[in-house]
């Protein structure tokens, strides 16, 4: 493994002027030096964001400690921008400020993530806690599609492996060093006042199949991945009992809030449930979908086909999509998140 994946990640490095360092990892993309990190390695949470605008700001600087450039064994710090990021699913693309120095650098290839077993081999390549530059963990996949119930927008890869402060931003690679996921969060147990480790029971990022498409279309439009919304926080039914809402099984979103002045206002309900898009059903079962694979590769204006249980009847939807709000456009986990 570290063969295949040698000189393909990087520590990354994120300067906030009177706020100190953020340190994380991540890898690269092309030979060129086009680079994958988690957006929350490189930003700054605001206690009081502007309307309208991202709940963060970007570092500084953001520097790279590049491995084996080009292949020479040799090493070197080098200055990075961003190209753009998916804040919802904490996706950063950069690329380097000092053109055609990186030429030849090994990169990563994407997996597939969707046609990996639970149980499967699985590594995490990062920089724990800063000290240890491409470190390389093993464990297994605990789930590749889930869908939190916190945060049912987002397609999550769930793992056993040990990971800490400095992992994040780092890829998920199989046996064959292809990408399934990116190392996003964990369940923090503080060591000491600057140091977290996270247990093995949740870790995990979003998966390959979330992550490929939007890297990509970040690339072509060379600007932040423009998301769509319905405009409602949402909730899986599990484990939720069907009958009290007229459902003969678990299935579906059940919508515990149209956000005010949203999209959806005027149009869904409280204690709506959503059961399908466009004809793919919704929720945690295997034949099931979390809204995220839905609605990720969607565009502003896109019309989609919602079908909903209103009071025990039966609704059809056709809803147009709109551009989500930079300012709910971040990662969170431990929290109900918008749809």
């Amino acid at each position: 493994m570290y063969e295949k994946t040698h000189g393909a990640t990087a520590t990354v490095n994120a300067l906030f002027e009177g706020a100190g360092i953020g340190i994380g990892s991540g890898f690269f993309i092309s030979k060129d030096g086009l680079f994958v990190t988690a957006v929350h390695v490189i930003v700054l949470d605001l206690e009081e964001p502007e309307p309208g605008k991202y709940p963060f700001v970007f570092a500084d600087r953001i520097t790279l400690g590049v491995m084996d450039l080009n292949g020479t064994g040799k090493g070197k710090v080098m200055d990075f921008e961003v190209i753009g990021i998916d804040g919802r699913a904490d996706i950063a693309v950069l690329r380097p400020v000092e053109k055609n120095v990186i030429k030849k650098q090994n990169f990563l290839k994407f997996g597939d993530s969707l046609n990996t077993k639970k149980g499967e081999t699985l590594y995490s390549i990062g920089t724990p806690l800063g000290l240890d530059t491409n470190s390389i963990s093993r464990g297994i996949v605990r789930d590749n599609k889930a869908a939190l119930a916190s945060s049912t927008s987002l397609e999550i890869l769930f793992t056993d492996i040990l990971i800490y402060q400095g992992n994040s931003g780092g890829p998920y690679v199989n046996n064959c060093g292809e990408v399934l996921g990116l190392v996003s969060f964990g369940p923090a147990i503080p060591v000491d006042e600057n140091t977290f480790v996270f247990t093995t029971s949740l870790n995990g990022g979003i998966t390959q199949r979330i992550m490929e498409p939007v890297v990509k279309q970040i690339l072509k439009t060379q600007s932040d991945y423009l998301k769509v919304w319905i405009g409602v926080q949402n909730l899986a039914l599990f484990p939720i009992d069907p009958p009290n809402l007229g459902l003969p099984e678990n299935t579906g979103f059940l919508v515990l809030d149209v956000i005010e002045n949203g999209p959806a206002e005027g149009i869904l309900e409280n204690n709506d449930v959503i059961t399908h898009i466009d004809g793919k059903p919704l929720g945690y079962l295997p034949e099931q979908n979390s809204t995220c694979p839905i609605l990720w590769p969607k565009k502003v204006g896109d019309v989609i086909k919602l079908n909903i249980i209103r009071q025990a009847v039966p609704v059809v939807i056709n809803y147009q999509l709109t551009e989500m709000p930079k300012t709910l456009d971040y990662f969170f986990i431990g929290e109900f998140t918008s749809l």
